[in-house]
């Protein structure tokens, strides 16, 4: 899942899973980073961003079904943006 579409929760769970030597701080820092890139997509004159998924990004549980919930609904708002096409 590109760090553009994450929601807060599945980033965490991503860095805690792939980055174990990551302390908490740290992770919430980039967590963070990836939420005020994702404020350009919203942004009057932003580029247009294209975006394919493979299938299995969709399936792959990531953080538990409460999370992949959060996800796949952040997945149907982003479509409503004017310059991305997922």
């Amino acid at each position: 899942m590109p760090g553009l579409l994450q929601t807060v929760d599945y980033a965490r769970a991503v860095l805690g899973a792939i980055r174990l030597d990551l302390e908490e701080d740290e992770i919430e820092r980039r967590v963070d980073l990836r939420k005020s890139r994702q404020s350009l997509l919203a942004r009057e004159g932003s580029r247009t961003l294209w975006v394919v998924l493979d299938e299995a990004v969709l399936r792959r549980v990531v953080g538990g079904p409460e999370v992949m919930r959060a996800q796949l609904q952040r997945l149907m708002e982003v479509t409503a943006l004017p310059r991305l096409t997922l």
